[in-house]
């Protein structure tokens, strides 16, 4: 996943020139350079208290007889979430349909506390059960999509600029800002997260 990833956040960035990181950017890069070439939006209704907030289904098919293979995925989303929220689940099924064929998934409030603290486990080197593997699937999926809406090169030149620590109030216009979960704005300023993104954007 993170193999896309950087290059992703790289040309996200590019285009985006300063201003804001729109979906539309974000997925028009995923289009362009990804080997998703076709993204298709659906929304959903779902109950409240419902924890799976989006879901993707990739598949492969020749537009024509002698037409090379094309890779189409829908996004699936439920029609209650803030714009914050929808951004969130939309990159982070985008980051998935890169590996996965289909899935759905929960980034609730309670799985984003669940995630910090698997993240805390990983970057200590504690080793995961074999059944986590769906679990650290998503925990990657999420820093990828934190990746592309808030880049750690930014993160970085934020904490520096506020002397290495962030306030609450700092980390809620921030989020404000960019258009993210405040949830997720705390984890993305996360010591540990910070260094394992770096870490495995090294990896590739």
């Amino acid at each position: 996943m993170f193999k896309a990833i950087g290059a992703v956040r790289d040309e996200v960035l590019k285009r985006a020139a300063g201003g804001e990181i729109t979906l539309e950017i974000v997925t028009k890069v995923f289009t362009d350079i990804t080997v998703l070439d076709h993204i298709v939006f659906v929304g959903y209704e779902a109950p409240a208290g419902n924890p799976i907030l989006g879901q993707f289904t990739r598949w492969s098919q020749h537009p024509g007889v002698y037409a090379g293979a094309e890779t189409t995925v829908e996004i699936r989303y439920a029609n209650n979430l803030s714009e914050d929220w929808l951004r969130l689940v939309i990159c982070k099924e985008l980051c998935h349909a890169l590996e996965d064929p289909e899935g759905s998934h929960d980034v609730s409030n309670s799985a984003i506390t669940k995630l910090v603290e698997s993240f805390a486990l990983l970057s200590a080197g504690k080793a995961q059960d074999r059944e986590d593997g769906p679990f650290v699937n998503e925990l990657l999926a999420v820093v990828a999509a934190g990746e592309i809406l808030l880049p750690v090169v930014l993160r970085r030149r934020m904490l520096a600029e506020a002397g290495g620590v962030l306030s609450a109030a700092a980390i809620k216009k921030i989020a404000e800002d960019y258009k993210i979960p405040y949830a997720y704005a705390v984890y993305a300023f996360n010591p540990s997260c910070i260094q394992m993104v770096e870490w495995l954007l090294e990896q590739q």
